[in-house]
């Protein structure tokens, strides 16, 4: 664990709910961590919030985060009262829900703000590594209007085609053709690969949920590896 300090560069709103933060790092000027991996934010002197990295390792001169405004506390008002320009203070990296060496089949499962240490894994995998794995990402949402990365994960489908991703609205219109209800139904519905590995990024009760249907389809445990969001 190191500290950092890095300057506000840019704000991305995908939309009413989830924010993309952009940060320049300043001193130190590079960082060292591994997708899935987390930093804690400096909030105020007794309080530290912790964010996955949303960005790929490669990019190590700064680093992004995703926040879901919709979670309201003193992060929220913290973020919303940063000015380009700013300095901010982190520590990391934090976790080790990281990738696996080798080349098994990867399941990536997340919901909400859980897609941050996924996609970061996702762009590591391809875009960096150039990875032949089978990967899958399994991406869970209450409503169509909060889902974004449209056109990232078109492009990454279309150009390598070891990749699948599977939206699931919670709440879907009838027009509505992809996955609906929760990831674990989808999951429930898809076949399992029982050698493949799978990384969980949910609310508790959900990891819990998906924990149980992978092991009930012959998962091994230490081939499950879960992280909380929340």
């Amino acid at each position: 664990m190191q500290t950092f300090y890095a300057t506000f560069e840019d704000k991305f709103d995908y939309n009413p709910r989830f924010t993309k933060l952009s940060f320049e790092l300043k001193n130190p000027f590079r960082i060292d961590f591994l997708s899935g991996q987390y930093l804690k934010f400096k909030i105020n002197d007794q309080l530290e919030q912790e964010y996955f990295f949303f960005s790929s390792p490669d990019i190590d001169h700064g680093f992004e985060i995703l926040i879901d405004n919709s979670i309201v506390g003193p992060s929220t008002d913290y973020f919303s009262k940063l000015l380009f320009g700013d300095i901010v203070e982190i520590s990391a990296p934090y976790g080790e829900f990281t990738l696996s060496e080798g080349e098994k089949e990867l399941i990536l499962i997340g919901t909400d703000v859980g897609v941050a240490p996924l996609y970061s894994m996702v762009l590591e995998l391809l875009q960096a590594q150039q990875s032949q794995r089978k990967i899958s990402l399994y991406w869970g949402l209450d409503n169509l209007e909060d889902f974004f990365l449209h056109d990232e994960m078109s492009l990454l489908t279309k150009n390598f085609p070891n990749f699948n991703f599977h939206p699931v609205i919670g709440k879907a219109l009838p027009e509505w053709t992809l996955c609906r209800g929760t990831v674990y139904d989808c999951l429930s519905v898809h076949e399992m690969n029982a050698g493949a590995l799978f990384y969980i990024c949910a609310n508790r009760e959900m990891n819990d949920k998906i924990k149980n249907l992978c092991l009930t389809n012959q998962v091994s445990p230490e081939n499950i590896k879960i992280t909380n969001y929340s």
